[in-house]
């Protein structure tokens, strides 16, 4: 069988259509979990005809005799093998060869959390696997289908969450399924008996991460707030964040200022253009051409330099790092000479 989406996996284990062999495939665990999860479900095993192998412990030959075991009191075994990514040569070369001939009464799950690129599908457990069984490939999402993930992660607690709502819990928790899950669930504890979640119950849930800190100081340093992009960025350093991740964000928000002025006076682009060449978002970047009047193209151009400047302090000097963000900050935002 072909490689197969997770979309065509969960359609077919509803429909009690099962391979005898799956190996899930990607670097998400989230994924793998969930999708673990619905086929012990639809396969409604019990604990006697479950069994967890480890790639990188387990006796392979115990794991062989365990597949080829028939049910105890009913229809099927389900035996899964983690962190099959890890699997020995000569133990990958055991499980191919027994996969030739698959058992029916067994489905045999292979947890594969790793990129799966050419050296993986050039494999022989990849190659028999593909002809014998399912290779469900979970690809990570990018970063504009996570308010619609979140949407439907919340629809199956019976509730809604408002669409700025999701685009700030995706902005503020980050790509990790695992940590969006997570404060789904949180928010759907705070929420209780309320059916819609808000943006002002993410705001109350999620608190002053560093995630969302870091997103406030894009947003206090594009409106050359001085006192609260002062205040951020000692709160971020007092956190623990790691003074050159702060600084690679301040280059974002400038970098990004200067293409827009760029495009804006040397090309005479329109807002329009503008908007879709930085990619903007309607409700993140609303002030982003208001904001972007306060700031002249020399100035976003100098401001490149002082970042790498500080860059280098950072790296080299013994200079307490939030001395160095506040001297660029006072000029970024309008209040110290170059």
């Amino acid at each position: 069988m072909p490689y197969i989406t997770s979309q065509q996996f969960y359609a077919e284990i509803d429909k009690k259509m099962f391979s005898p062999v799956y190996v899930f495939a990607g670097e998400d665990s989230y994924d793998h979990d969930e999708a673990l999860k619905a086929l012990e479900k639809a396969l409604a095993v019990d604990s006697l005809n479950r069994e967890i192998f480890f790639g990188n412990e387990s006796k392979i030959e115990e794991m062989i005799i365990a597949v080829q075991t028939l049910p105890f009191m009913g229809d099927k075994r389900l035996v899964i093998l983690k962190n099959a990514q890890k699997l020995k040569a000569g133990d990958s070369e055991k499980i191919s060869e027994f996969l030739k001939a698959p058992v029916a009464s067994t489905c045999f799950v292979i947890m594969w959390t790793d990129k799966v690129g050419r050296d993986a599908k050039s494999r022989a457990l990849f190659n028999i696997a593909e002809e014998n069984g399912s290779i469900v490939e979970f690809k990570r999402i990018y970063d504009n289908e996570l308010p619609q993930w979140i949407q439907r992660k919340v629809a199956q607690h019976g509730k809604k969450i408002h669409s700025e709502a999701s685009l700030l819990l995706a902005q503020e928790s980050g790509s990790n399924l695992l940590d969006l899950n997570n404060e789904i669930e949180k928010l759907i504890l705070f929420v209780g008996k309320k059916t819609e979640i808000t943006d002002e119950d993410v705001e109350l849930v999620s608190g002053h991460t560093k995630t969302a800190n870091l997103n406030r100081l894009a947003e206090v340093l594009e409106s050359k707030s001085l006192e609260s992009a002062l205040k951020i960025t000692e709160e971020l350093l007092r956190e623990g964040e790691e003074p050159i991740k702060i600084l690679f964000r301040i280059y974002w928000i400038v970098r990004r200022f200067l293409l827009a002025k760029s495009l804006l006076e040397e090309e005479k682009a329109g807002a329009p253009e503008i908007r879709q060449a930085l990619r903007l978002h309607n409700y993140f970047d609303r002030n982003f051409f208001q904001n972007l009047k306060k700031f002249s193209l020399n100035s976003l151009e100098n401001s490149i330099g002082l970042i790498l400047q500080a860059d280098l302090e950072i790296k080299t000097s013994a200079r307490p790092a939030k001395l160095i963000f506040d001297e660029l900050i006072f000029v970024l935002c309008g209040k110290a000479a170059y």
